[in-house]
């Protein structure tokens, strides 16, 4: 296969295209391969200010589509972009139920962390994420009012995959998720995952 065929092939899967002159650079595709997996991700969210109301509100939410749409343009490291790009459509969450953008600024700085690490500390800080407990309702999940939405959501969609659990399995995931609420901070546009042993299942 002709050199130019394989780094277009090369830079299609593991970016999102590529410029002319990274055609024509020097440098190999095991180059390039290697001295993405090295480098220390960039993390570099934006910061969408107070929570605010009505037009302001959904000119955070463009601000921060233009951001991610320039990561994908122009980011230092495209396979680190590429795979963030994956974890997000894999984790999904939806702003329309989140409520307000900052939020997403939380999590795509948890995706970034772990991109391209280990799926199990990826899958912990996406289950802890606020985003994530106000999208599939694991806020709500305490004992005495059990909440098993994200529980059969991370057995079906994000994990082992249906047919590989039981019912039993879902009620058991529920009840360990307990205790988890959100505080968030509305002037300072941040919000924190915080446990809580009372509304824990023992």
């Amino acid at each position: 296969m002709d050199s130019l065929i394989q780094k277009t092939h090369f830079m299609r899967r593991a970016s999102f295209g590529s410029t002319v002159a990274e055609l024509n650079s020097t440098a190999t595709n095991t180059e390039l391969l290697s001295k993405w997996l090295r480098e220390p991700p960039v993390i570099n969210v934006p910061n969408l200010g107070s929570v605010e109301k009505g037009k302001e509100r959904r000119n955070q939410s463009f601000k921060f589509s233009e951001w991610l749409m320039s990561q994908a343009i122009a980011a230092p490291n495209p396979l680190h972009e590429k795979m963030t790009n994956f974890w997000r459509d894999h984790f999904v969450v939806s702003l329309k139920k989140i409520g307000y953008p900052q939020l997403l600024t939380d999590y795509e700085m948890r995706l970034r962390k772990y991109a391209l690490g280990d799926f199990r500390d990826l899958l912990w800080n996406v289950t802890t994420s606020p985003a994530m407990l106000v999208y599939l309702d694991n806020a709500q999940n305490r004992t005495g009012k059990i909440n098993e939405n994200y529980s059969r959501e991370v057995m079906e969609l994000f994990t082992i995959g249906r047919g590989q659990y039981t019912e039993k399995d879902i009620q058991e995931g529920a009840r360990a998720l307990t205790g988890w609420i959100i505080k968030p901070d509305r002037a300072m546009g941040t919000a924190e995952s915080i446990f809580m042993p009372r509304r824990h299942d023992q």
